[in-house]
């Protein structure tokens, strides 16, 4: 990412990026991450239009055998990225599932085609990751630039003061978001990260993946 990051998020490795929420300033940890050839080749190659959502809630240890059942059933053709796509899934499950009290995760796995979330919000939930295998990444606000008053009116405008502090995550990347119910000390926290999905335009597509770390 070639331009400075805003104050409310972190760049780091994967294995530090827990360490990293707890850090009171910090709402987003982003991993910069490399996706492995198999996989990369199994994205690029594939349009996954009749592949169906998967969405089913696991517990945080669930292997890279079952999630590739799961893909299998979801129409996602046989192929060693598939098996790289699973175990990758497999990994940041795992690091979802080391956040204290979370019992299980939520993994949702879909092929984007609309603005259903166009509009910036905040997720009520302690922790979810995100990432997006495939076309434009999750888009978030710097806190400068965000008015929280704002949300829930249905107007980006009341809730963007200015458009250079919205960033976009890279390609691949994954993002371990604070919800409105982290954890962490109440005292002083401004609430979970401000974010959408990225505008999309026609004939553009993504593949997404999502995971909610749920209490115990």
């Amino acid at each position: 990412m070639p331009y400075p990051l805003p104050a409310n998020t972190h760049r780091s490795p994967a294995e530090q990026a827990l360490t990293a929420l707890q850090s009171p300033d910090c709402l987003l940890a982003l991993i910069e991450r490399q996706l492995s050839p198999d996989l990369t080749a199994y994205l690029r190659g594939r349009q996954f239009s009749g592949c169906q959502p998967v969405d089913v809630t696991m517990p945080a240890g669930t292997d890279s055998e079952a999630l590739e059942c799961l893909l299998a059933a979801a129409g996602y053709p046989r192929h060693p990225g598939r098996t790289a796509m699973a175990a990758d899934i497999a990994t940041l499950m795992d690091l979802v599932g080391n956040l204290p009290r979370t019992g299980s995760v939520r993994m949702r796995l879909e092929r984007v085609t609309t603005n259903a979330c166009r509009f910036f919000h905040t997720d009520t939930l302690p922790l979810r990751l995100v990432c997006t295998y495939r076309g434009a990444g999750t888009e978030w606000l710097d806190d400068d630039a965000c008015d929280r008053s704002g949300l829930g009116k249905g107007d980006n405008a009341k809730i963007c003061r200015d458009r250079s502090g919205i960033h976009r995550m890279p390609e691949g990347w994954a993002g371990l978001m604070k919800g409105n119910r982290w954890a962490g000390p109440a005292e002083g926290y401004p609430g979970g990260l401000v974010h959408r999905s990225p505008p999309l335009y026609p004939g553009e597509w993504r593949l997404f993946l999502s995971l909610d770390a749920l209490p115990d």
